[in-house]
């Protein structure tokens, strides 16, 4: 197995404590994923991303995080680039697991 490295700069009581909450959500939260530094820059990156839906399209809405405020989008170009974006990542994010020991090796290091 390869060597995993963090680089780890400035420390707050707290994110030891924030760590932890993410290894160990509730079983009905969505998982972590984690992706690796090795992937670089990457589409949609620095900013939070939910994309919420259901057994039918229609009522599929992402929901963006701007400096404004939230921005709430439902177009079917909108919810297609989303999806898309979404399912890179997947493709290249650390598995659930490997994710959770990943973090778990940071928060080691505070």
């Amino acid at each position: 197995m390869p060597q995993r490295r963090a680089s780890v700069t400035g420390h707050h009581p707290g994110h030891r404590a924030h760590l932890h909450d993410l290894t160990h959500a509730a079983p009905w939260a969505p998982p972590v994923r984690v992706l690796p530094f090795e992937v670089g820059a990457f589409p949609g990156s620095g900013q939070s991303i939910d994309y919420a839906y259901g057994p039918v399209p229609q009522p599929d809405t992402v929901q963006l995080d701007q400096f404004h405020g939230p921005v709430l989008l439902d177009s079917d170009a909108h919810l297609d680039k989303y999806r898309r974006l979404l399912d890179t990542v997947e493709g290249v994010a650390l598995p659930p697991g490997k994710s959770r020991d990943f973090i778990r090796d940071i928060a080691d290091q505070l």
